[in-house]
């Protein structure tokens, strides 16, 4: 990983990803807090379609480790079990990982390398 990965380096769908997983939210709620479909919030994520409004962030614009393996993974189009499978662990695990339930270190090796 390169490049700096800060809030303000993200693409607008990253961001949109990210502040949901650090609001601890599913995308049916996320939806109803800003008005749409669970289907329209996955939109706004997949980059299919342009998130209407700013987002209110909470802490730090650096992302955490977690966070910046997420993002990585997202950009490489890479999949959880892809990403277990080379790790030689479970797909759970990985999603432990990068929800910040136990130390990302593994993950953090694996982007970097």
């Amino acid at each position: 990983m390169s490049e700096e990965l800060t809030l303000d380096t993200l693409k607008p769908q990253e961001q949109v990803r990210l502040w949901r997983a650090r609001m601890g939210l599913s995308r049916a709620k996320a939806g109803r807090i800003v008005g749409v479909s669970a289907y329209t919030w996955g939109e706004y994520e997949r980059g299919e379609r342009e998130f209407p409004r700013e987002l209110p962030w909470h802490g730090p614009k650096e992302l955490k480790g977690h966070e910046r393996c997420l993002v990585m993974r997202l950009r490489c189009g890479v999949s959880q079990a892809k990403v277990a499978a080379d790790l030689d662990r479970s797909k759970q695990w990985v999603g432990m990982m990068e929800r910040g339930q136990v130390a990302c270190d593994d993950l953090l090796w694996y982007w970097e390398s």
